[in-house]
């Protein structure tokens, strides 16, 4: 939403007429590309909104003299009305309601509301008749497939969806279609036997194991109908189009996090609402030509992956399960042994980069792709980049991979700071045999960035477009130190944490696939905390 300076008089104004607002005289426009109000006596103070914002108008018979009565449109509070423009607009209704979805602090999406009632005339419906032929006009949802995790993180998906989700969807016309799941894997299997054309998203209410289950299921799906032999590394992977969407409701919300800001519920829905859409890059996890799995967040080896088997077995904790296995394989302190060829890409000055991925990335938007247009999915080649390749050998105490920055609660600026959503990278951070303290040094840089974490000669950044590790087992003796330095235990493998997900195969082979899904975002970005209209009175900050 813009203020101040702007003219309609050399666009294609498709209504204009007078209307009272705020019990003041306003002048209203419709135009192809925005909806604009200005008040006839102050042409300064004038609201200019796009089309892309506007969530839905409504007929309203709201009385202007009447205050704090409620009228019988008004079902999503008493403030706001649920009429969508499919419906007959009533002889009785007197005023139109505009909902919008509005900035709000510094990532949030708000849902906000102005009541135009006219001066004169019969215009109600000459305003609805020319914002529905130009809100049907816009690429957006018109059906969505909707899984619900009722289990995940908190356990409040589904209050999650009927209090915050439900009505804004329904406010917009969108028809959605709800499967609750009973078990893991319930939604990787259905959406792979049910008939998905007809939807133009599949949106899950859960947290990132959720989306990864919805994730690996349609890129599955995808594979089996295009013919592409999805395990085998090589292949060029055709991309679904249909758009996936998540709704927070988990422990972490990294995928959330990452591509929006924020985990709040009301601004994703907003976002699926407008069609907001950002192609992000994902990882295919291969072990001897056969498929593991679809990443496209975290993946991990070592401390990490030790720390989800063990809270597995303290699930009755919720998330503080995370932080008391987090404490116990740290003072565990296990070193394993592998060797990790990577494909690297570019030299990243991981010290001294300022680069972030932000909403409408350069980097993101200037990476060569090609892609081919089949007619029902579209195959995109990755990058075309001429990597160096490297071999690395050594006793490693974590190796994080970040194909996304991984923000979360935890670390306000995620595993690597710098990582892009759509650069065709994954980011891998080799955390090498150190003392407690120095790991620890690390831990709190990671999730504080109070400095830079990667300033430390135990830590190695590369970024890579594929790489592969196999582990190493040999026989060791037990040392004994006196600075507390991480102990070499009886060898053994650990596991990969991969999206939350246990991957029990150590020896991998990653490859990153450039931009292969399409998700409901526009990607963080970046706004004054006091973007807030002047008139907020703290409702943004408990929505």
């Amino acid at each position: 939403m813009a203020e101040g300076q702007f003219s309609v008089r050399n666009q294609n104004v498709l209504f204009r007429n007078r209307f009272i607002v705020k019990h003041k005289p306003y002048r209203v426009s419709l135009t192809s590309d925005y909806i604009c109000w200005e008040q006839e006596t102050r042409t300064d103070l004038r609201t200019v909104l796009p089309w892309e914002e506007v969530i839905s108008l409504s007929p309203c018979d709201c009385d202007i003299s009447a205050r704090h009565v409620k009228c019988q449109y008004c079902q999503y509070n008493p403030d706001q009305c649920r009429t969508g423009l499919g419906e007959q607009v009533p002889l009785q209704a007197r005023a139109v309601k505009l909902y919008y979805a509005e900035r709000c602090g510094k990532y949030k999406w708000r849902l906000a509301t102005v009541t135009f009632h006219p001066q004169k005339g019969f215009v109600v419906r000459e305003l609805l008749g020319a914002a529905k032929k130009v809100l049907q006009g816009l690429n957006r949802p018109h059906r969505l497939l909707i899984f619900i995790n009722p289990y995940g993180g908190k356990k409040a998906a589904l209050q999650i969806f009927e209090k915050k989700v439900a009505p804004l969807l329904q406010l917009a016309g969108i028809d959605i279609e709800v499967i609750v799941t009973q078990y893991a894997n319930h939604a990787r299997n259905m959406i792979q036997e049910i008939d998905i054309e007809h939807f133009d998203g599949v949106v899950c209410v859960g947290g990132d194991g959720m989306f990864s289950e919805l994730l690996n299921g349609l890129l599955v799906r995808t594979q089996k109908k295009a013919g592409v032999n999805y395990n085998l590394p090589s292949s060029s992977l055709v991309t679904p189009l249909i758009c996936l969407g998540v709704i927070p409701a988990g422990s972490t919300d990294a995928v959330t996090y990452c591509t929006t800001g924020i985990n709040d519920p009301v601004t994703s829905t907003l976002l699926i609402i407008m069609g907001a859409k950002l192609s992000i890059d994902i990882c295919s996890i291969h072990h001897d030509k056969y498929l593991l799995q679809y990443a496209t967040s975290f993946l991990s080896y070592g401390y990490f992956g030790d720390t989800l088997v063990d809270s597995e077995k303290h699930r009755w904790m919720g998330p503080k399960r995370y932080d008391y296995s987090g404490c116990k394989k740290f003072l565990q302190g296990q070193l394993y042994e592998g060797e990790i060829k990577l494909a690297v890409t570019s030299v990243v000055d991981s010290q001294n980069d300022k680069d972030r991925c932000r909403a409408g990335c350069k980097v993101c938007t200037t990476v060569t792709r090609t892609g081919i247009d089949s007619g029902a999915e579209g195959i995109k080649q990755d990058s075309g980049k001429d990597p160096k390749y490297l071999k690395v050998r050594g006793k490693f105490i974590a190796i994080n991979v970040a194909t996304m920055t991984c923000r979360c609660a935890m670390t306000k600026d995620g595993i690597s700071p710098t990582a892009h959503l759509g650069n065709g990278c994954t980011d891998v951070i080799l955390v090498t045999k150190c003392s407690r303290l120095n790991f620890l040094r690390y831990l709190f840089r990671t999730a504080f960035h109070n400095a830079n974490p990667f300033d430390f000669d135990f830590v190695q950044f590369y970024r890579v477009s594929e790489f592969q590790f196999s582990p190493i087992e040999y026989s060791s003796q037990i040392t004994s130190s006196e600075d507390q330095s991480i102990q070499e235990n009886e060898p053994k493998k650990s596991v990969w944490n991969c999206d939350g997900e246990i991957l029990s195969e150590p020896t991998i082979h990653v490859k990153v696939h450039q931009q292969l899904i399409n998700l409901y975002a526009y990607g963080i970005e970046e706004r004054d905390q006091q973007i807030c209209c002047n008139m907020c009175c703290g409702s943004c900050k408990n929505m």
